[in-house]
């Protein structure tokens, strides 16, 4: 293999994207805005700004974990319990639309699934 797969360890690859896909998510968290904070709302997680805050701080500890390799299987579980809790509220306000580009959960199903892999690969 040439390239930055022969120098990273795929397992590795993989734990660094997992994390650092978070980055966008929190940024746009901190901000809060309206459209954001709506959909909280519409999830029922309320207080809708306490619930953002505490997924940034959620996203943060695991995407920080992640990128450093860090408690990685712990980081992964943790990444996938608020992608999955994020799955489900996207369900709820949107229904049963799969695909992404259309408000739908198949990204956040492909992700919750390669961080269950991070932390599996991870813990051996």
């Amino acid at each position: 293999m040439s390239g930055l797969l022969s120098v990273v360890e795929p397992v590795s690859a993989l734990r660094l994207i997992c994390g650092a896909f978070f980055i966008p998510h929190i940024f746009a968290k901190l901000q809060f805005p309206p459209p954001l904070l709506d959909f909280f709302e519409q999830a029922g997680l309320r207080p809708a700004r306490l619930f953002m805050t505490m997924a940034l701080v959620l996203e943060a500890i695991a995407a920080t974990a992640l990128i450093f390799n860090l408690f990685t299987p712990i980081a992964a579980l943790l990444a996938a319990a608020v992608l999955t809790v994020a799955t489900i509220c996207l369900y709820r306000v949107r229904g049963p639309i799969w695909i992404w580009d259309r408000g739908g959960f198949e990204f956040p199903v492909f992700w919750i699934l390669a961080l269950i892999v991070v932390a599996r690969l991870s813990s051996t």
